[in-house]
Protein backbone atom coordinates (compact mmCIF):
# COMPACT_ATOMS: atom_id res chain seq x y z
CA UNK A 1 0.00 0.00 0.00
CA UNK A 2 1.36 3.13 -1.05
CA UNK A 3 1.78 5.85 1.88
CA UNK A 4 -0.83 7.81 0.09
CA UNK A 5 -2.96 5.35 0.62
CA UNK A 6 -2.00 4.71 3.77
CA UNK A 7 -2.81 8.21 5.21
CA UNK A 8 -5.89 8.53 3.47
CA UNK A 9 -6.95 5.38 5.10
CA UNK A 10 -5.35 6.32 8.60
CA UNK A 11 -7.76 9.87 8.12
CA UNK A 12 -11.26 8.02 7.25
CA UNK A 13 -10.73 5.95 10.30
CA UNK A 14 -9.51 8.29 12.42
CA UNK A 15 -10.99 8.89 15.87
CA UNK A 16 -8.85 12.13 17.31
CA UNK A 17 -11.11 14.50 18.67
CA UNK A 18 -14.31 12.31 18.70
CA UNK A 19 -16.25 11.97 21.77
CA UNK A 20 -16.88 8.94 23.15
CA UNK A 21 -19.08 7.05 25.93
CA UNK A 22 -18.30 4.00 27.18
CA UNK A 23 -20.89 2.25 29.38
CA UNK A 24 -19.15 -0.19 31.79
CA UNK A 25 -16.13 1.62 31.00
CA UNK A 26 -13.98 0.99 34.71
CA UNK A 27 -12.98 -2.34 33.77
CA UNK A 28 -12.45 -5.54 31.69
CA UNK A 29 -13.54 -5.46 27.84
CA UNK A 30 -14.97 -1.77 28.58
CA UNK A 31 -12.14 -0.12 30.54
CA UNK A 32 -9.70 -1.61 27.33
CA UNK A 33 -11.68 0.00 24.73
CA UNK A 34 -11.93 2.87 26.04
CA UNK A 35 -7.92 3.37 26.64
CA UNK A 36 -8.11 2.44 22.57
CA UNK A 37 -9.74 5.45 22.21
CA UNK A 38 -7.87 7.38 24.08
CA UNK A 39 -4.79 6.59 22.62
CA UNK A 40 -6.34 7.47 19.61
CA UNK A 41 -6.62 10.69 20.35
CA UNK A 42 -10.18 10.58 21.02
CA UNK A 43 -12.36 12.48 23.88
CA UNK A 44 -13.82 9.55 26.58
CA UNK A 45 -16.29 9.50 28.93
CA UNK A 46 -16.39 6.06 31.26
CA UNK A 47 -18.84 5.58 33.32
CA UNK A 48 -20.17 2.62 35.69
CA UNK A 49 -21.76 1.82 39.06
CA UNK A 50 -19.03 2.54 41.17
CA UNK A 51 -17.60 5.97 41.16
CA UNK A 52 -14.00 4.41 42.71
CA UNK A 53 -13.90 2.62 40.04
CA UNK A 54 -14.35 4.52 37.65
CA UNK A 55 -11.86 7.48 39.08
CA UNK A 56 -9.48 4.91 39.26
CA UNK A 57 -9.77 3.44 35.66
CA UNK A 58 -9.76 6.98 34.41
CA UNK A 59 -6.77 7.52 36.19
CA UNK A 60 -4.85 4.34 34.79
CA UNK A 61 -5.49 5.55 31.42
CA UNK A 62 -5.59 8.93 31.56
CA UNK A 63 -9.01 9.51 31.05
CA UNK A 64 -10.09 13.17 32.39
CA UNK A 65 -14.14 12.00 31.69
CA UNK A 66 -15.54 9.73 34.33
CA UNK A 67 -19.02 9.57 36.25
CA UNK A 68 -20.72 6.56 38.02
CA UNK A 69 -24.32 5.99 36.66
CA UNK A 70 -26.81 3.37 37.29
CA UNK A 71 -27.88 2.26 33.35
CA UNK A 72 -30.46 -0.38 34.79
CA UNK A 73 -33.25 2.91 35.68
CA UNK A 74 -34.53 5.23 33.29
CA UNK A 75 -33.74 7.56 35.78
CA UNK A 76 -30.43 6.71 35.60
CA UNK A 77 -30.16 6.67 32.16
CA UNK A 78 -31.74 9.94 31.82
CA UNK A 79 -29.06 11.37 34.41
CA UNK A 80 -26.36 9.66 32.29
CA UNK A 81 -27.82 11.24 28.89
CA UNK A 82 -28.44 14.74 30.63
CA UNK A 83 -24.05 14.30 32.04
CA UNK A 84 -22.77 13.21 28.59
CA UNK A 85 -24.66 16.35 26.89
CA UNK A 86 -22.84 18.54 29.14
CA UNK A 87 -19.21 17.13 28.98
CA UNK A 88 -19.63 17.14 25.29
CA UNK A 89 -21.59 19.62 24.58
CA UNK A 90 -24.77 18.10 22.71
CA UNK A 91 -22.07 15.91 20.16
CA UNK A 92 -21.36 12.41 21.34
CA UNK A 93 -20.04 10.71 18.32
CA UNK A 94 -19.52 7.35 19.80
CA UNK A 95 -21.49 5.13 21.85
CA UNK A 96 -19.88 1.92 23.17
CA UNK A 97 -23.02 0.14 25.35
CA UNK A 98 -20.85 -2.44 27.31
CA UNK A 99 -22.55 -2.16 30.55
CA UNK A 100 -23.60 -5.25 32.01
CA UNK A 101 -23.12 -7.97 34.37
CA UNK A 102 -22.31 -11.42 35.28
CA UNK A 103 -23.30 -14.43 37.87
CA UNK A 104 -20.52 -16.58 37.08
CA UNK A 105 -22.34 -19.56 35.35
CA UNK A 106 -20.56 -21.20 32.58
CA UNK A 107 -21.41 -19.90 29.00
CA UNK A 108 -23.04 -23.35 28.17
CA UNK A 109 -25.68 -23.32 31.45
CA UNK A 110 -28.23 -25.22 30.93
CA UNK A 111 -30.30 -23.82 34.27
CA UNK A 112 -32.69 -20.92 33.93
CA UNK A 113 -31.95 -19.33 37.34
CA UNK A 114 -30.92 -16.44 35.88
CA UNK A 115 -32.86 -16.27 32.38
CA UNK A 116 -34.97 -13.27 33.05
CA UNK A 117 -32.10 -11.01 33.71
CA UNK A 118 -30.51 -11.78 29.85
CA UNK A 119 -33.85 -10.32 28.85
CA UNK A 120 -33.40 -7.41 31.55
CA UNK A 121 -30.12 -6.35 30.19
CA UNK A 122 -31.04 -7.00 26.42
CA UNK A 123 -33.79 -4.16 27.48
CA UNK A 124 -31.72 -2.16 29.54
CA UNK A 125 -29.28 -2.28 26.81
CA UNK A 126 -31.63 -0.77 23.98
CA UNK A 127 -32.70 1.82 26.69
CA UNK A 128 -29.26 3.45 27.05
CA UNK A 129 -29.04 3.42 23.32
CA UNK A 130 -31.97 4.90 22.39
CA UNK A 131 -31.49 7.80 25.61
CA UNK A 132 -28.34 8.91 23.94
CA UNK A 133 -28.69 8.23 20.23
CA UNK A 134 -31.69 10.50 20.19
CA UNK A 135 -30.92 13.49 23.04
CA UNK A 136 -27.66 13.62 22.23
CA UNK A 137 -26.12 12.13 19.00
Amino acid sequence: MSAAASSSIGSLFSVSGKNVLVTGGSRGVGLMIAKGFVNAGANVLITSRDEKACSAAAATINCPHFVASNVSTREGCDELTEHVASVFNNRLDILVNNAGTSWGEPLERKSRTNWGMDKVLDLVSVAVSYDVVYHVM
